[in-house]
């Protein structure tokens, strides 16, 4: 079996020692989602990488729709990240709200008036576990990789 560690999902089945409460603690994540639209408008072979221009390295600042990928079907990818929660439904919208947005700005058809909907929508999160530089330089990977075998878990 395997699962994230985050302590919130861990506690449910696992007696968790105050070390493993402590080291798990620690870990940060973002939050991914991805999607699959249907009469999104946007051309069969387009991707679309979401920009900010006002930011420093042009990387939109979450939460937002990363990119509208190709799938090679009538359909179009898109990723939405965020660094913290939201619900699903929340993420459904904002995927679809910046689907009609690139279509306006873009000025791509409007799928012949049928409306863009998403056929297919995963939450991945969470994603991207990282932890402080200080905890590192603690020795946070020393401590992790010790819990190897400790109570016959890890």
């Amino acid at each position: 079996m395997a699962i994230p560690p985050v302590v919130d999902q861990l506690d449910k089945f696992l007696d968790l020692t105050n070390d493993e409460h402590q080291l798990f603690r620690q870990f940060n994540y973002s939050y991914v989602w991805n999607a699959v639209l249907l009469n999104s408008g946007i051309p069969i072979d387009t991707g679309i990488n979401m920009i900010s221009p006002k930011a420093a390295v042009g990387v939109p600042s979450v939460p937002s729709t990363y990119a509208f990928l190709p799938s090679g079907l009538e359909g179009v990818h898109s990723v939405f990240g965020s660094d913290h929660f939201l619900t699903d439904e929340q993420v459904k919208c904002r995927i679809l709200d910046d689907a009609v947005t690139v279509r306006s700005v873009l000025e791509y058809n409007d799928s012949q008036g049928q409306e863009t909907r998403l056929v297919d929508f995963h939450n991945d999160s969470p994603f991207l576990f990282t932890v402080p530089p200080d905890a590192v330089r603690a020795g946070f990977f020393d401590r992790l990789e010790k819990l190897l075998g400790a109570s016959r878990t890890w």
